[in-house]
Formats: C-alpha cells, structure tokens, sequence
C-alpha cells in the first residue's frame, strides 16, 4: 500500500499526529499531509479523535483514519515523479468530461484504496505499477458515455460466436451495469463477482459458462484500454477462483451484521446528488472509496458522532 497509509493505519497513531498538528509541533511532510486532510474533512477527523483514550476503537474512527490517509496519500502523489504526471492527467481527463474536484479526489483515491485493500497484496510493499496503470484507465474511462457503452455492448455481440452470443452479452451487461451504474469507474473486483452472483446458478457448468463469457469481456476491455494489463491479471485470477461457496458465505456474514451498526454512516455519496454518470459530465454520485469495509461504501463523508456527556 502507499507509504502514506500504511503510516496512518494505527488509529493511535493517528490521534497523536492530529493533537501533535493542532500544538505546531514540526512533523514531516506524510504527517502534515495527514493534518492537512483531516482539517479540510473535520467530520472524519472528528471520528478518529473520538477514539483517543479507547484501547480498541470502533469501525467508524478505523474507516474515518484510512479515508483521511488516502486523502493524505492522494495529497503526495503530485511530488511523485512517475505517478504525479499520470495522477494529472487523469485529473485533467476527468474534469473535461464534467466531474467535480470531489468526483476526482473520490476516483483516483479509490485506485488507492483497491491496491492497498483487495486481494493478498503484501502490506508492506506498494504497486506503483499498478497504481499508474489504474490513474491512465480513469483517461480512458472519461470518455466514456451512454452511447460508447451501447456500442460496446454491440461490439460484445458481433465478436461472439453464434452459440455463445447470449451469454457473453449477459456477462457484458451484468459487468457494465456493476460497475457503471452509477457513474464510470476501474472495474475490481467486487464487481466481477456483483457479474458471478448476478448470472450464476447452482449448476457447475453454468457457473463455468459464466466464467468463460466474463472472461471474454474482460479481455475484450483489456484491448480497448479500459481495464490494464496488471488489473486483467488481477480480476482474471479471481475470477478463476471465485465459487457460489463465496457467495453465500458472504451472504452469511451479512446476515449476522447488526441492522442498527453503521446507522452513523451516511447513505450519501460525498458530492451526493443524482444517478447521472460522474465522468460524463453530470452532477451524479462518484465512486465511493471501495474496499475499505466489505460490507458498506466508505464514501469519504461520515456525519459528526454524537457528543458524549
């Protein structure tokens, strides 16, 4: 993960830079980065200070920490030789199709947030590579609007053979829909299996059929340069991997999570507003920093606890 979030993930840690920047005490550049963002997100700084003192803090004040390191991170990414020139024009990309500063921020932070949180990535080591490659799709995936997604959908259907025409269709228009439904974004993998869950039934050879079609969708972006060599490597792993077993047990889990748990959290995206596509020029919900929590969008905006007495 980024040098910078691996710095902050101790909520403690976090709470002695916070009482060290509001005293001036003289920190590096990584800590006053972090000082910076939590006085630009006082509602997630207020999160995190909420747990000085508790020997074990609670999700909200760990989600609040890792959202203000990333907007640390995404601070020092510009004095960064070979990420700060592509993190631009990513920024520049996106903006001329329409999205706002918080659009932006909540886009490349996501990239962020995937490589340091999914899959079995070695904490301790950051893939730039992959990081760059991601900020060059957000380029790509700007330009994106209705009417390119149709004509890839077309594009789908006249490449597949007859007999698997259907099903490599379904399996477009189950990833599309995951993952631009509200707005373009890098496909990850939690939308890969939003497409499994959604076509795949009990029968092994369904779900086989189902893995072969996304596969072939997958590839298909790969050469329209929406998803990266490294990212097709990533999805194409898991989904070789996944199994209706993995769905339900994360059905399970679910089930055991307390209705009332998060009911701090708020349900609004950061710019908040409508369903319209945030890189394509409308006013609609960005793209929550995902992978933060499995089970909720850690959308960058928490509402301010409740004063305790």
């Amino acid at each position: 993960m980024h040098p910078v979030i691996a710095a902050f993930l101790d909520v403690k840690t976090a709470v002695e830079t916070l009482e060290r920047g509001v005293a001036g005490i003289p920190m590096g550049p990584d800590a006053m980065a972090f000082v910076a963002a939590a006085r630009t997100h006082s509602e997630l700084s207020a999160y995190v200070l909420q747990a000085k003192g508790k020997e074990t803090p609670g999700d909200d004040s760990q989600n609040a920490t890792i959202l203000l390191a990333v907007r640390a991170a995404l601070s020092r990414i510009p004095s960064d030789p070979v990420l700060g020139p592509q993190a631009k024009r990513a920024r520049d990309a996106l903006a001329a199709a329409g999205a706002d500063a918080e659009q932006v921020e909540q886009l490349l932070g996501g990239v962020l947030v995937e490589e340091a949180f999914t899959g079995d990535n070695d904490p301790n080591r950051f893939d730039s590579a992959f990081v760059h490659e991601s900020f060059g799709e957000l380029i790509e995936l700007a330009r994106l609007d209705e009417d390119q997604v149709t004509t890839l959908m077309d594009e789908v259907a006249k490449n597949a053979p007859p007999p698997l025409r259907p099903m490599q269709v379904s399996c477009a228009e189950a990833l599309f829909q995951a993952a631009w439904a509200d707005g373009t974004q890098s496909i990850n993998v939690e939308h890969v299996e939003d497409a499994l869950q959604m076509l795949s039934g009990d029968d092994p050879a369904e779900v086989e059929g189902v893995r072969a079609g996304l596969e072939v969708v997958l590839n298909f972006l790969n050469g329209k340069k929406l998803i990266g060599p490294l990212r097709l490597q990533r999805l194409i792993g898991h989904l070789k991997e996944w199994s209706p077993a993995d769905a339900e047990a994360a059905e399970l889990d679910d089930d055991e999570v307390d209705d009332g748990e998060d009911e701090d959290l708020d349900d609004e995206t950061a710019a908040g507003g409508d369903d319209d596509d945030a890189a394509d020029g409308g006013d609609g919900e960005d793209a929550d920093l995902d992978g933060v929590d499995d089970d909720e969008d850690a959308t960058g905006e928490l509402e301010k606890p409740d004063e305790e007495d």
